[in-house]
């Protein structure tokens, strides 16, 4: 059953994507604003607001990278250091197909077929797939999106600055199950317990 709904949802939104995909680029009769328009204003915007990427030596705080007395890094500092690299792909990723994107619509250099479905997805409200490979699991909008990519960096600049929490936001992690590991090989070093024991 759940097999079956999470199909009918992906082809609902394979369907949606190619319908949106195929609808002509026209100017909005009411407020006169050209798709160039409002995809140049997008670009703008999301360059001013996307976050800095990490720069983990100027910004870790004195206690989250701190070698434990067993004379090893913390697992969790550890995870926190995968996910900053896999959070500065992806913005950077972000910055640069913007700054590409804008060059191409002002005819600086050639629009290639990812901008074309990028420029589409951002008229359409939709993640551009060239930040889809680079991005965590999502199926919100486009606006939403980068509302909750802002909220996700906050926190682990945070982590990075102030040392490790002590509640963990476990949906803003690329990779959760690592977070999970990470736990329990924390608690085996603190309880001297062999990790297997503990799964």
């Amino acid at each position: 059953e759940n097999a079956n709904i999470s199909f009918q949802l992906k082809e609902s939104s394979t369907l949606l994507k190619a319908v949106t995909a195929v609808q002509p680029r026209m100017v909005s009769m009411a407020s006169g604003i050209t798709p160039n328009e409002i995809v140049e204003h997008f670009i703008n915007k999301m360059l001013e607001e996307t976050p800095e990427n990490f720069n983990v030596a100027a910004e870790k705080g004195p206690q989250t990278f701190e070698i434990r007395e067993h004379g090893l890094l913390d697992p969790l500092a550890t995870f926190l250091l995968q996910e900053i690299e896999k959070y500065n792909s992806l913005l950077t990723k972000i910055k640069t197909t913007l700054l590409e994107l804008r060059a191409a619509i002002k005819g600086i250099i050639v629009m290639s077929a990812s901008l074309d479905r990028m420029y589409s997805s951002i008229i359409g409200n939709v993640v551009p797939q060239l930040w889809e490979d680079l991005a965590y699991p999502s199926l919100r909008p486009l606006s939403s999106w980068v509302k909750d990519l802002e909220s996700r960096i906050n926190f682990l600049r945070k982590w990075l600055r102030n040392g490790q929490p002590t509640v963990f936001m476990l949906p803003c992690f690329f990779f959760p199950q690592g977070f999970l590991t990470g736990v329990l090989q924390s608690h085996a070093r603190k309880s001297k317990t062999a990790i297997n024991s503990l799964s």
